[in-house]
């Protein structure tokens, strides 16, 4: 709703920025101020916000700020005594410190760690529901950190009823080559995280995946490092409602990242593809980038081009107040 709120109110021909959302969260009480009766609760709300966080990091969101710390509207990590912790907080600090690289020094007030070449987690989730999202970190270590989640809801705002929607089962095959001991974080009804060591069985992974984040950590082979190009002449056309895109084979490449606007919405492994999501709207640049990866998940520099889709008209155009 946010994304096409703000891509609607761009001009013809405009291109569509970076976005990044300043106010968001779940209330667990009424909002007042923006007189809405809908209301959520403490579980629900725990389980929410890590999955908001990584399904708009997974969206090329750079950074997403909560709504309040405090118990403002309802949205807060502290009850209305400031003091009080809910379970949001300790899931929002408990998903920090599960997947920080990095560690802050006061004295130099910069990062310091964390600065590296990533490398491809390549898998698939054969037959996974719609529903069924992922998105993939890695540290400099070299471990990955694949999160996965069902995003379906937690509760239902208008009856004011907590929903307990069924983990989904799924099979993830991977086909970066892994050690077989792997580390399940499972999130629990305080915000923590239990946590759990499973064998993978022939480089696969059989997960019940609930509706909050489990975050499974992943330890790669030992793959040989090898520069791969960038793609060349990515180029595209579009209509007012999908794109084509196209640009010179990568002789080392196995297969292309395909991204819009830093999303990643496909992986291929021919030099083109085809885009007809519903996302697309008349008039408007799109961003797109392609990455090529090698057999050892061995990553490109990303090429970018901007895809202009035609315009529709007439445009709705204010005459009159």
């Amino acid at each position: 709703m946010n994304f096409t709120r703000a891509n609607n109110i761009l001009p013809v021909g405009g291109i569509i920025k970076p976005f990044m959302p300043t106010e968001c969260g779940y209330n667990v009480e009424e909002d007042i101020s923006n007189h809405t009766g809908a209301i959520g609760s403490l579980a629900s709300q725990a389980k929410n916000i890590p999955m908001l966080y990584a399904e708009y990091f997974r969206h090329g969101i750079a950074r997403t700020y909560l709504f309040a710390l405090h118990n403002a509207d309802g949205y807060g990590l502290l009850e209305s005594d400031q003091a009080t912790k809910r379970p949001s907080y300790f899931a929002v600090k408990n998903f920090v410190a599960a997947l920080k690289d990095a560690t802050w020094n006061p004295g130099t007030k910069k990062w310091e760690g964390g600065q590296f070449t990533p490398k491809a987690l390549l898998f698939d989730i054969p037959g996974a529901p719609a529903t069924i999202h992922t998105l993939v970190l890695q540290k400099e270590s070299g471990q990955y950190s694949l999160l996965i989640w069902n995003e379906v809801p937690n509760y239902d705002g208008g009856a004011h009823k907590e929903l307990q929607p069924p983990p989904a089962p799924v099979q993830i095959v991977f086909q970066t080559p892994l050690q077989a001991a792997a580390t399940v974080l499972t999130q629990n009804a305080q915000g923590e995280y239990d946590s759990s060591t499973v064998q993978l069985s022939a480089n696969s992974l059989s997960l019940s995946v609930p509706s909050s984040v489990t975050i499974v950590r992943l330890t790669p082979q030992v793959t040989p490092v090898a520069a791969v190009a960038a793609p060349v002449g990515l180029d595209g056309k579009a209509t007012e409602i999908d794109a084509d895109l196209a640009w010179q084979p990568v002789p080392s490449a196995a297969g292309y990242f395909v991204f819009r606007n830093g999303w990643h919405i496909a992986t291929v492994t021919a030099p083109r593809y085809h885009d007809e999501s519903s996302w697309l709207r008349p008039g408007l640049g799109y961003t797109y980038g392609v990455q090529a990866f090698d057999k050892a998940g061995n990553m490109s520099a990303r090429a970018q081009t901007i895809v202009q889709t035609a315009p529709r008209f007439p445009d709705l155009i204010v005459t009159e107040f």
